[in-house]
């Protein structure tokens, strides 16, 4: 289950309460409480309610709060078992838990999800990492409250009717909120509010974060010259490439590489970017359906062809028809592309009158030497990959000193806990005695996620 879904998931159970199973523990000095029971008093002169909602609000955060949220896969049928986990955490102050069906097709039996209380002086993200460890679940999220501060007046959408708006002016600029892990304090975030009032009186109110600028990822690039000598040279190569390269076969293509000398291992994947292929046809069909027909009485016939598709009748027009020729991946698909220009020469068309794309699939190699020195051997690499059609750089990997990065418009300095740059450079630059590099670095917050070094790309001429 994907991040978005989980999310959806914490929501879904807060606001809805749809749930197979429900069990509540609150402990206080350890000790548990049982729930209420007995008659509640009936409810008389209720005041009439609406709901209304706002989008991309901004709000910054003022405190978090210590409780969460969390959803989780589990083959746990008992509830009790993975409420008993949780709360052998010694930080659980309280847990109010619940199951709930997972979506269908999914490969786990039930969800199981929560929201609980924690002592103040430990983080979420303390938490989530101790369920980890004790609890029977697998993939999970979470989410943790805050307070947060949100602007005094504001454009109210109503729920039941989206073009209803009204301004309302709240007493209090604060909501309570739910918000990703990792939100801190003061952080600059966009929510979606919950508002329930009764004429001009708050009912409820509550937020969820949907962006935080704060933790955005940032990318930085810079160029900088750097003596080769300063550099240490890894035994690797690597190539990425991308084209109607079909034919490649992974397992035959590491074979023949670690033939060549100087070479330990290779790892090659192959992987299909398009599933299919176009065929349009550039040319005025007078009879749309005819010309159709024939298409689909064809193209079929090939050996290879699998299924075709039309785009939608909204797309067509009486100058272009547009398909997608969905193919076995292990055909030849030079000979089938000719199949089937021929079959649509045969429905009338002229050579002009369309276009065949071909389908294209990336290729992604990482190659172990047995020694640093590479220029040699990736000049019988470049040689061998030109007798498969396929025509690409190769780069050998080096590692670059770098404890942090400055951005020099800002004068903010960014941690980088990796201490280093991977970088990547053709083998025959690293002859000379300096190489100019672009870096590239991603930050979030103050800290550096990612970096890495490559040589420019070259400037054409038009």
């Amino acid at each position: 289950m994907d991040k978005n879904k989980i999310y959806v998931i914490v929501i879904a159970v807060l606001i809805l309460g749809s749930t197979l199973g429900f069990a509540m523990i609150s402990f206080s000095g350890r000790q548990q409480i049982q729930p209420q029971t007995g008659n509640l008093p009936p409810l008389e002169n209720q005041p009439t309610t609406f709901e209304y909602t706002t989008q991309n609000t901004p709000a910054t955060v003022t405190q978090m709060l210590p409780s969460l949220s969390l959803a989780g896969e589990t083959e746990e049928k008992d509830i009790k078992v993975i409420d008993t986990a949780v709360y052998s955490i010694p930080e659980v102050r309280a847990i109010q838990s619940s199951f709930s069906i997972p979506p269908e097709g999914s490969d786990f039996s039930l969800i199981y999800s929560a929201k609980l209380s924690f002592s103040s002086d430990v983080t979420a993200e303390y938490i989530i990492e101790q369920i980890r460890e004790k609890a029977p679940l697998g993939q999970m999220d979470a989410l943790t409250y805050a307070l947060v501060e949100i602007p005094q007046q504001l454009t109210l959408q109503s729920k039941n009717n989206p073009e209803f708006t009204q301004e309302h002016e709240f007493e209090s600029n604060v909501s309570e909120a739910l918000v990703s892990l990792g939100t801190a304090p003061l952080d600059e975030i966009e929510v979606e509010i919950n508002v329930t009032l009764a004429g001009k009186k708050v009912m409820k109110l509550f937020a969820f974060e949907t962006r935080n600028l704060n933790t955005e990822p940032t990318v930085h690039t810079y160029s900088e010259e750097f003596e080769i000598s300063t550099l240490e040279i890894e035994k690797e190569l690597t190539f990425l490439t991308s084209g109607p390269l079909l034919n490649i076969d992974a397992d035959e293509l590491e074979t023949e590489i670690t033939e060549l000398e100087n070479i330990e291992s290779a790892e090659v994947t192959v992987q299909t970017l398009s599933e299919n292929f176009i065929v349009e046809i550039l040319t005025e069909v007078a009879n749309v359906t005819e010309m159709k027909s024939g298409i689909e009485t064809s193209l079929p016939e090939i050996e290879g062809v699998e299924s075709i598709e039309f785009a939608p009748e909204e797309e067509q027009s009486l100058t272009f028809l547009q398909f997608l020729i969905n193919f076995d991946h292990s055909s030849d698909f030079p000979a089938l592309s000719a199949q089937v220009e021929e079959e649509l020469l045969a429905l009338g068309l002229g050579e002009s009158d369309y276009f065949v794309s071909e389908p294209l699939v990336s290729i992604i190699a990482t190659i172990t030497l047995s020694e640093t020195d590479a220029l040699q051997t990736s000049a019988l690499l470049k040689a061998l990959l030109e007798t498969k059609n396929i025509t690409t750089d190769i780069y050998q990997s080096v590692t670059i000193p770098a404890e942090s990065f400055t951005d020099t418009e800002t004068a903010t300095t960014y941690a980088n806990d990796s201490g280093m740059i991977k970088a990547y450079i053709v083998p025959e630059n690293l002859q000379a005695e300096t190489i100019l590099l672009e870096i590239t670095y991603t930050t979030s917050r103050n800290s550096t996620v990612s970096a890495f070094g490559a040589e420019p790309a070259e400037e054409t001429g038009q």
